[in-house]
């Protein structure tokens, strides 16, 4: 390859040249400017002379070097192209690479940019809502409280709730002893008088079967030889008088008399009568039926003034304080109380005053409406 230049190594040696051709063309113009400048050395005359000499050799090097040259030109051109675009490839590559590099960047900032806005508007979101929620839960707990204070001193007040519960435990301890006493008095009267009855029926059987009592020579039934004592029984046929028939018979008429022991005779045969005449059992079921009334018959006279005179009392009664009810917020709003315990009306008049009631301010004409065509005309256009 060292043909391939103007100069071998060994000329430019001698001449004193730099290997590099730009060198040698740079020092040449600088010498000929020294030498414009001054009158040339006598070694740069000597080194022209020299290379004068020798200019037919140096022609066919730079044709020989030429040729060569020519001969791989298409090598090295292509080469140089493969040489460049590799280059510029790697030039390309290297851009592309660093355009890549800074989108990633651009896109990374971005990205996170726009990521923390998203999260400030997200945190601001979350923090209004759990403040929201602490604000409705403070506000249930303060409503809470509240309601449970006023329903406790207005509504089911505990102390109040205590006393009555109290009283209304001594009340039926009172009761109770009364009733206990009453029922051990009922008892006792139930008992006296099933002991009378006893005693009465007694008596009764033992002055009916006084006749098995017991003679100087012939011992009763119920006396009998072998017991140590006579029987209880054997005593009281000795106690009662012996039941006489006049005063049984006496009994027994008047009773019938009264009305007592009546035998109920059978119907007589009486044949039935002709006619449309319903059954006895209808006429009977007819007569003693119970009479169907209204409800307006029913109805008590007073029954619409009773029954609000009694709302008003139950109202009185179940309220708790005379002075009325002023909510906390809405203060200009009046207590507004049952609309039966505070009206005015009365009972309606229809019915017991006047049966037909006119309002004349609601008509629309004075002139009563006339009919335009007559009763005769409308049947007979309609027959």
């Amino acid at each position: 390859m060292g043909k391939r230049f103007l100069f071998s190594s060994d000329d430019a040696a001698k001449i004193g040249f730099d290997k590099k051709p730009r060198l040698v063309k740079k020092s040449l113009s600088i010498r000929g400017q020294d030498q414009s400048r001054s009158s040339p050395s006598p070694v740069i005359m000597a080194s022209f002379v020299k290379l004068w000499c020798s200019k037919h050799r140096l022609i066919d090097d730079l044709i020989d070097a030429t040729r060569e040259a020519e001969k791989y030109r298409d090598t090295e051109y292509r080469a140089v192209v493969v040489i460049q675009s590799w280059y510029r490839g790697v030039r390309v590559k290297a851009l592309i690479k660093h355009l890549h590099q800074a989108a990633s960047i651009i896109q990374r900032c971005f990205r996170a940019f726009r990521a923390r806005k998203t999260y400030r508007i997200k945190l601001k979101e979350a923090v209004t809502k759990m403040e929201w929620k602490y604000y409705y839960n403070m506000a249930t707990i303060i409503q809470k409280t509240w309601r449970g204070y006023w329903t406790r001193k207005y509504e089911f007040n505990y102390y109040a709730r205590k006393k009555y519960l109290e009283g209304l435990a001594l009340k039926n301890e009172f009761v109770r002893h009364r009733l206990e006493e009453v029922g051990r008095k009922l008892k006792e009267e139930v008992e006296q008088n099933q002991k009378n009855e006893e005693q009465k029926e007694l008596y009764e059987n033992a002055s009916r079967l006084h006749y098995l009592v017991s003679t100087h020579q012939i011992p009763g039934v119920y006396n009998s030889p072998f017991n140590r004592y006579p029987n209880q029984m054997e005593n009281h046929l000795r106690e009662v008088k012996m039941a006489s028939l006049r005063s049984q018979s006496y009994t027994q008429k008047n009773n019938l008399s009264n009305g007592g022991n009546i035998v109920v005779l059978p119907p007589l045969q009486t044949t039935k009568q002709q006619g449309p005449f319903r059954s006895p059992e209808n006429v009977v079921t007819q007569r003693n039926k119970e009479i169907n009334l209204s409800l307006r018959a029913e109805t008590a006279y007073t029954s619409a003034d009773d029954t609000r005179r009694y709302m008003k009392q139950l109202e009185k009664r179940m309220r708790i304080q005379d002075k009325p009810f002023q909510p906390f917020s809405h203060r200009t709003i009046p207590y507004e109380p049952t609309l039966h315990g505070s009206t005015s009306y009365g009972r309606i008049a229809y019915g017991t005053d006047h049966f037909r009631e006119t309002d004349h301010d609601l008509d629309k004409h004075d002139k009563v409406l006339d009919a335009a065509l007559t009763s005769l005309i409308c049947r007979n256009h309609f027959k």
